[in-house]
């Protein structure tokens, strides 16, 4: 049956550090069964999204003194398991996946992968396997310790989840969350100004009054009056290149 392990109180930091270096289980540590089956478990104290790369897409973006950009911008996350995995075999590139992901975002070094492999076995690894002083948890340390030593040395193509933003802001800015919101407004007034003076100049004809432009634009007057002179000024920067040409 599957497994859920919960901390019951707040750990020191002497224990997290005798986690980290010698695999010693924390103290404080609950094991419960739930009843419905396939049941997600995202175990402390990580979540389900360990990391992601959206720090390299952001500092690739040129932003050309502005303070945001719009698009769709791709990034990828790191993701750990949904539940202990039941079996040694499949924990290991399950846990390879994790640490090369890691490192592919943060540049982790060998002590921080180490440390992070202790906590994913501790978390992730079949409970059995665990929880008993065995010949085979002995040659698992090994093998783990086989593995960050392959990712640091070779380390493959990062394939996370993909997640998309559609709006990147200028770390360079320090913008608080009102100012956002704010540039951000302001910049969808000028976007819908923009799309109706679009739509007014299509359907403008010379000698076209401005109720007989709302008739047809179905617009409000005011809108139109707003934009009219706008209108006439494209119009006849369109005139002058159709006789130029």
């Amino acid at each position: 049956m599957e497994s859920k392990i919960t901390l019951t109180k707040r750990n020191s930091l002497e224990e997290l550090n005798e986690l980290f270096n010698n695999g010693t289980p924390l103290s404080g540590v609950k094991i419960t069964y739930p009843e419905v089956k396939n049941k997600k478990i995202y175990h402390k104290p990580f979540g389900n999204v360990l990391t992601t790369n959206r720090h390299h897409v952001l500092q690739n973006q040129d932003f050309n003194g502005e303070p945001f950009l719009r698009g769709q911008f791709e990034y990828m996350q790191v993701l750990l398991p949904e539940y202990r995995i039941k079996s040694m075999y499949k924990f290991y590139p399950v846990l390879k996946g994790i640490l090369n992901g890691y490192r592919v975002c943060t540049k982790a070094d060998k002590n921080c992968l180490t440390a992070l492999a202790n906590q994913i076995y501790h978390y992730y690894a079949p409970i059995i396997h665990v929880f008993r002083q065995t010949q085979e948890r002995i040659d698992s340390f090994r093998k783990i310790e086989d593995i960050i030593n392959d990712v640091i040395a070779t380390p493959y193509a990062f394939n996370g989840r993909k997640k998309y933003e559609t709006i990147f802001w200028n770390p360079d800015y320090n913008l608080t969350s009102q100012e956002k919101t704010d540039l951000f407004n302001k910049y969808r007034g000028k976007e819908l100004l923009n799309k109706n003076l679009k739509i007014l100049i299509e359907i403008y004809t010379k000698g076209m009054t401005q109720k007989e432009l709302q008739e047809k634009s179905k617009m409000s007057l005011s809108t139109i009056k707003r934009r009219w002179k706008s209108i006439i000024e494209f119009y006849n920067q369109e005139q002058d290149f159709l006789i130029a040409a």
